[in-house]
């Protein structure tokens, strides 16, 4: 079961972003595979709890990081700073602009299908997969 979630929200990111996105998907879809109530699912059901993975660990790998740079570089000049790195990346006018798209490309996403932020956090696999098969319920 190929995921088009996985695949639309790492195109065109770079490998230094997209790899460890699509590393931490495979190993979380590994165990969320191996839970009792995924396989007693139907096919749609299994692939929206693995979409809602795939954007739980696009936000913690990706959106939070995106978010935290911008908010950063917005209080650094405010102090005088004029230059910033992080990592390999130069904090300037054209990453915030970038990272603040794919933010609001993000939020926009889990706007429309009513997704909250804090349901999307994967602390603990079984929890994750049981409240994911009780709000699809809302969509069966």
């Amino acid at each position: 079961m190929a995921n088009e979630m996985l695949e639309a929200l790492t195109r065109g990111i770079g490998a230094e972003v997209g790899k460890p996105v699509r590393v931490s998907f495979f190993e979380k879809e590994r165990f969320i595979k191996q839970n009792e109530k995924f396989q007693r699912c139907a096919a749609w059901r299994k692939q929206l709890i693995l979409d809602v993975a795939a954007l739980s660990i696009f936000h913690q790998l990706v959106i939070l990081p995106y978010h935290g740079a911008t908010n950063f570089y917005t209080d650094s000049k405010k102090s005088g700073i004029s230059r910033i790195r992080m990592g390999t990346q130069h904090l300037d006018r054209e990453f915030i602009s970038i990272a603040s798209k794919v933010t609001r490309q993000f939020f926009a996403i889990t706007q429309e299908f009513q997704i909250h932020v804090e349901h999307l956090h994967i602390s603990n696999i079984s929890e994750f997969v049981e409240f994911w098969i009780e709000r699809s319920k809302e969509y069966g």
